[in-house]
């Protein structure tokens, strides 16, 4: 016999101690960031200090979108009109818990980097230290 340990509302803890990180690539450019900003959303408890969303269209143009605050702050619908309307292949959310750095614009992630040999975009979140 199985026994599970059902948790009650009152169990239920945020995590404190790592961000939340959703990624996702798509063999066609498709528009991802409304079921991407669903699950950020869903991961708030993980993070409260700031939300960002990086893509990497086809052509290699990169669109992003990150703030302090939480997600329903820095995606406000005035701030999202562009985005939303991207068509990409590389999708990164991530919402932040600061366990190390301030909390300040500048740590909030996803980061956009150029490889120097290539000069390849790419995208970085992760969800510690």
């Amino acid at each position: 016999m199985v026994h599970f340990n059902l948790l009650t509302a009152s169990d239920k803890v945020p995590v404190q101690d790592h961000c939340g990180v959703i990624g996702a690539y798509c063999p066609e450019p498709t528009q991802f960031f409304s079921s991407g900003l669903k699950a950020i959303s869903t991961l708030q408890t993980r993070g409260y200090d700031g939300a960002g969303c990086c893509v990497i269209e086809k052509d290699g143009t990169v669109t992003e979108h990150k703030g302090e605050g939480m997600v329903h702050e820095v995606f406000a619908q005035q701030k999202i009109k562009k985005i939303k309307r991207v068509a990409g292949q590389t999708w990164i959310f991530q919402v932040r818990y600061g366990t190390s750095g301030a909390v300040s614009e500048e740590n909030v992630q996803p980061f956009v980097r150029t490889h120097d040999a290539d000069f390849q975009k790419c995208i970085v979140a992760h969800n510690g230290q």
